[in-house]
């Protein structure tokens, strides 16, 4: 991906979002609700930061049903990123 400013990247590698990854990648949550939980982390917050890295191929949500309700789990796909920066 070709970011406009290291402010574009900044955002999409947040402390809060690097938290999130680790987070997925140790704990292994089971929805993003239970994410959120374990973030201690508002849940819609945490939604929007899962899509935004979600569209950028870091994760990718499963559909997972479960009695009458569909939850989203999310997963780690990405073992290793390597940022190359133009200066």
């Amino acid at each position: 991906y070709d970011f406009e400013g290291l402010s574009a990247l900044r955002r999409l590698l947040s402390n809060e979002k690097a938290r999130l990854l680790h987070v997925l990648k140790t704990q292994k949550p089971g929805s993003i609700y239970d994410l959120a939980k374990k973030l201690g982390r508002n849940f819609k917050t945490v939604s929007e930061d899962v899509k935004l890295l979600e569209r950028f191929g870091l994760i990718e949500l499963t559909e997972e049903k479960t009695k009458n309700r569909i939850r989203h789990k999310p997963e780690l796909i990405l073992g290793e990123l390597i940022i190359k920066l133009k200066v």
